[in-house]
């Protein structure tokens, strides 16, 4: 993991402390470009798994075609407040849409789990996985994955 400082003000995180911010509820925001040149910001759900963000996302939801178009984003990942304990993590990404319903069902269940505490509920079928991984990592292929 490449850690480096974006704001001459901040203190930068371990890696130790990074991972833990990455295991902790917060949403992530990601920005993509869509068709027309627009800047799209979403609030997602996120699971931080092998070095990669997991973001299970509806086959045909709006954030699915505009990665599916352009699969360029950035992402950040910020708690805390003005008094003091901000934390957070951000940077540009490479997204791959992933075909594995199975790979995708388990994103959405752990991002349930994640983010409600529980992993039981219907709405994680139809869900496409979006992988988002900083543009310098070396690419791992997984099944399913192009």
């Amino acid at each position: 993991m490449k850690i480096t400082a974006v704001d001459p003000q901040a203190r930068v995180l371990s890696e130790q402390e990074v991972l833990a911010l990455l295991r902790e509820p917060i949403p992530m925001r990601l920005g993509m470009v869509d068709g027309k040149g627009w800047p799209v910001v979403m609030p997602v759900w996120h699971v931080f798994e092998d070095g990669v963000f997991r973001v299970a996302a509806g086959r045909t939801s709006h954030k699915a075609n505009v990665l599916r178009a352009n699969p360029r984003a950035y992402f950040t990942i910020e708690t805390g407040s003005a008094d003091g304990d901000t934390r957070g993590v951000r940077g540009p990404a490479d997204v791959r849409l992933v075909d594995d319903v199975t790979l995708a069902v388990d994103v959405a269940r752990n991002g349930l789990l994640k983010y409600t505490g529980t992993d039981k509920d219907s709405s994680v079928r139809g869900f496409q996985l979006l992988t988002a991984e900083p543009p310098d990592r070396p690419r791992r292929l997984r099944r399913g994955e192009s």
